[in-house]
């Protein structure tokens, strides 16, 4: 829904008793005259959490009966979501319409603005009525904005955003300076009753408070769990959380968001006030309380539609039909549920940025903050199998939130509390959800940490070989050298992260020698040169020994293969004036696709490798060594001189012969 100004006539110069108008109708029209001032911009509001700008924008998905339930049927709330998924414009919202008349304006055309609800849809005698704009002290804290160095810090950050709301409403004179243990109970007892007294000097307010807590777990989330700091600043939140439940008669609502459960199951018994309130899995009818389903996408979007596709015919050259683009953001950014029979939704900040940008990319990864999740695969990560993820998870719906020990947490709630894989559908006989990536966005995220960690791995394991590689570089100790890739590069990468891909195993190679070349100012590394007709994988040049190395993998062929298509394609034509010696390199890495998850080291390595070493001589003429050929021997865990076929010979010197016939015809 758009939500576009309106035509109103001017009718506050008009005395209500003579057009028989009631203080209903005037305050009416009040409200549309400043629905006047919401011009809808056009402008996405990517991470915008400003209910306001984001309703002026037209790009608002409406949640405001989930808002009016929530203050309606009041009491503790607790909602864990992703990051980056709308929680803190959620809080927003619930603050803006909780304040009453104030604000109403801004939702005269949502559901709560318009329509008459039931609070519980599930009853049928409850009457359908409107929202009554009731007006609530509201006491906002968003944790995220707190400072954590040390827990004394973190209480007086505490202090004082609760001294920053007694400062709104002008009760600040009410608080006094906490002392001793019990500060906190005083100074927030002190604000709630001077909050509560309100309505004494103004009867528009009702005696309820409306707490809202945003981001509670993100003091703690970050900080080393095994430090004291840590488990300081766990008293500080513990002791607030009990100061909160000591009072929540005096809220109408206690809503409290974050990403992770397991922050809350360590906050002891001031804590225990949101179970059996949890909108995070329990609950269809909030399932949907953040995010974009796919009606909104249908809805809102529609005018962005034209950029996309323009942008998207200037990359591919083809004219896309809106179904075609609306299935491919579907496929990409869709996919979330948090309810097993609930609604599927969008990452309201992949689709904001997608529609922006026009670029079909993962934009979530680098927004969500997923360092927790990060930790957890570094120390364990055994635990991890991207082959095992898919449609392969069942779990519980109490188990998705539970994680409670901190040194391993259970990865599989922590994926899905932080968004990685979401519930696909529900297996009746096992009575457990089935889990999967929610989309590509997201399982390419995961690649890319994963991949990111395999990089940084792999670079250490250079680092400590560096000698031992170098030095069989410069003695062309190729038997040497190629066990080191294999022992020292693939056989220490983890199994279960393993990829069956070219790419996969290039990277490996290209961080290990990275960290091999660490610091060598004589030698530059890069990948994917591109030369005349193709790009060579990995190319390392050596100027302290005038040398140039260009190696070429392959994925279950074989290493003749590779060194055949450097020679054909011409990788090393534009080095032969600039150094003295070219050493061409093929390898093959085997991967067994029917026994693709064996921690055994043999398989997911290198099998064989081919050699071509060209040298320039005094008079400046090149020769060619004899090609020689290396495979691996499991009895003898070393690489053995290997005998190439005659078609594997015939090949390659006919891939010789055709480029220097073509190189003859150019001069």
């Amino acid at each position: 829904m758009r939500y576009y100004c309106v035509l109103i006539l001017s009718l506050f110069s008009c005395k209500a008793d003579k057009y028989n108008m009631d203080g209903d109708k005037l305050e009416e029209i009040g409200h549309n005259n400043k629905r006047q001032k919401l011009a809808y911009t056009g402008i996405i509001p990517i991470s915008k959490s400003d209910i306001e700008e984001v309703i002026q924008s037209g790009f608002y998905a409406d949640k405001t009966a989930h808002v009016w339930r929530l203050i309606k049927k009041g009491g503790p709330c607790f909602l864990v979501r992703p990051r980056r998924f709308g929680k803190s414009l959620l809080i927003d919202t619930i603050a803006k319409i909780a304040e009453g008349e104030r604000y109403r304006h801004l939702f005269t055309d949502c559901c709560i603005g318009k329509d008459t609800m039931k609070i519980n849809p599930h009853n049928p005698k409850e009457e359908q009525k409107k929202y009554d704009w009731k007006k609530y002290p509201v006491i906002r804290l968003d944790f995220s904005k707190l400072e954590n160095e040390s827990a004394e810090i973190l209480k007086m950050d505490l202090q004082r955003l609760l001294y920053n709301t007694a400062k709104k409403y002008s009760v600040e004179s009410k608080l006094h300076n906490p002392i001793g243990h019990n500060s906190f109970q005083s100074y927030y007892e002190n604000l709630i009753d001077s909050l509560k007294k309100l309505k004494d000097k103004d009867n528009s307010y009702k005696s309820k408070i409306v707490l809202l807590i945003d981001e509670y777990d993100a003091p703690v989330i970050n900080l080393d769990w095994d430090s004291q700091n840590y488990k300081d600043c766990m008293k500080v939140l513990s002791d607030f959380f009990t100061v909160i439940k000591s009072c929540a008669n005096d809220c109408q609502l206690l809503f409290v968001t974050g990403v992770y459960k397991f922050v809350l199951s360590g906050l002891g018994s001031g804590a225990n006030i949101f179970y059996g309130h949890d909108l995070s899995i329990y609950y269809e009818d909030f399932s949907d309380v953040v995010g974009y389903k796919e009606e909104h996408i249908n809805s809102l979007f529609t005018d962005k539609l034209s950029y996309v596709k323009e942008q998207l015919h200037k990359k591919t050259g083809k004219m896309h039909t809106n179904e075609e683009v609306l299935q491919v953001v579907r496929q990409y950014y869709n996919g979330y549920k948090f309810y097993p029979f609930g609604p599927s939704v969008y990452n309201p900040t992949s689709v904001l940025s997608f529609f922006e940008t026009g670029k079909l990319v993962g934009y979530w990864k680098d927004t969500a903050d997923t360092r927790v999740l990060i930790k957890q695969m570094q120390d364990h990560i055994q635990r991890f199998s991207l082959d095992k993820i898919s449609g392969n998870f069942l779990q519980k719906e109490d188990d998705l939130l539970e994680t409670t020990a901190l040194k391993e947490l259970d990865i599989i709630p922590l994926m899905y509390q932080t968004g990685y894989i979401t519930i696909k559908d529900y297996d009746v006989d096992e009575g457990k959800c089935v889990l999967d990536f929610p989309n590509t966005e997201v399982k390419e995220a995961l690649h890319a940490h994963f991949g990111k960690y395999l990089a940084n791995k792999a670079q250490e394991n250079g680092i400590k070989k560096n000698l031992n590689v170098q030095e069989a570089f410069k003695q062309e100790d190729w038997q040497k050298l190629f066990y080191i890739f294999r022992s020292d590069c693939y056989a220490k990468a983890s199994y279960e992260l393993t990829e069956k891909s070219e790419k996969y195993f290039h990277a490996l190679l290209f961080s290990f020698l990275n960290g091999v070349f660490l610091g060598n100012e004589n030698v530059e590394i890069s990948a994917e040169t591109i030369s005349n007709i193709g790009q060579a994988d990995i190319v390392i040049k050596d100027t302290s020994n005038n040398t140039i190395y260009i190696l070429e993998l392959k994925l279950n062929k074989d290493s003749y293969t590779g060194l055949k298509q450097i020679i054909s394609r011409d990788y090393y034509g534009q080095y032969v004036s600039e150094y003295d010696k070219i050493v061409c390199m093929g390898l093959n890495i085997i991967f067994n696709d029917d026994n693709k998850n064996n921690p055994d080291p043999s398989h997911r390595n290198m099998d064989e490798c081919t050699i071509l070493v060209s040298r320039l001589d005094d008079n400046h003429n090149w020769s060619d060594d004899p090609i020689k050929k290396f495979s691996y021997s499991p009895r003898n865990k070393s690489f053995l001189d290997s005998v190439l076929s005659n078609n594997e010979i015939n090949e390659i010197y006919k891939a010789i012969n055709k480029k220097n016939t073509r190189d003859s015809r150019k001069g």
